[in-house]
């Protein structure tokens, strides 16, 4: 009798440890979870889908992993303000005759498109924040410049910069059904405009002119009224649950 006594009080008392060893343990767990949950960059993705343009429907994918501080966002507007300047003395692509227009724009009896060449090469050294991706499709742009600023509705404006032309890499040129732009540039600007809910509309450098403000070491798009919207269905993709509110 006094053995079996024995017997028992042991196995509770083992069973008294083992219990709170476990409960010890999934506690500890619980908090290297939470801790990693926090390390854990966790990106800002957007998605929208072309419209007015080629191609139409196209479904896109905005992924950011670091905002561009001042200095980040000092080193791209150097870039394309330089491009910019060099463009400016050079002047526009044709050739000009005696009369100072190019030969080009004499026979076609419009402006010739300028190019601003070159920034693509020196953008593509400076570090990726982030990326663009073209659904399916294999082909991916690495953004230079990501920078978003609360607006007035509650929402907020994400300008992101890629290093090339979007849809550089297809056979077929993007374009842009109605533009406002009188440039061409060989790397792409992205203007994504969402409401308090996440969403909204958007457009690109095909469709508008860039600015660049290299006091504020801001860059943007010139907007007008009649600049087209070419991004719907703009969205920003909610984050993982233990990431909200982080």
């Amino acid at each position: 009798m006094t053995r079996d006594l024995e017997r028992t009080s042991a196995r509770c008392k083992h069973s008294f440890f083992f219990g709170a060893g476990s409960l010890a343990l999934l506690a500890y767990l619980a908090v290297s979870g939470a801790a990693l949950s926090q390390d854990r960059r966790v990106p800002d993705t957007y998605t929208a889908t072309t419209t007015g343009m080629t191609p139409d429907g196209q479904g896109l994918r905005f992924v950011v992993m670091d905002w561009s501080d001042d200095g980040a966002r000092s080193a791209v507007v150097s870039v394309l303000s330089v491009e910019s300047a060099e463009t400016a003395e050079t002047g526009e692509t044709g050739e000009t005759g005696e009369s100072g227009e190019s030969d080009e724009s004499v026979e076609s009896g419009e402006p010739v498109e300028s190019v601003e060449s070159g920034a693509s090469e020196a953008l593509s050294e400076l570090p990726s924040v982030g990326a663009l991706w073209v659904d399916g499709s294999g082909a991916g742009y690495s953004v230079k410049y990501a920078h978003r600023v609360a607006t007035d509705d509650g929402g907020e404006l994400v300008t992101l910069v890629t290093d090339k032309a979007v849809g550089s890499y297809n056979f077929t040129p993007w374009t842009a059904d109605s533009t406002t732009a009188t440039t061409t540039v060989d790397y792409s600007v992205v203007e994504l405009r969402l409401d308090g809910a996440g969403n909204g509309i958007g457009t690109m450098s095909l469709a508008a002119d860039v600015k660049i403000d290299e006091e504020s070491n801001i860059v943007s798009l010139d907007i007008a009224a009649e600049t087209p919207s070419i991004l719907a269905d703009v969205a920003l993709e909610p984050k993982p649950y233990w990431a909200q509110g982080g």
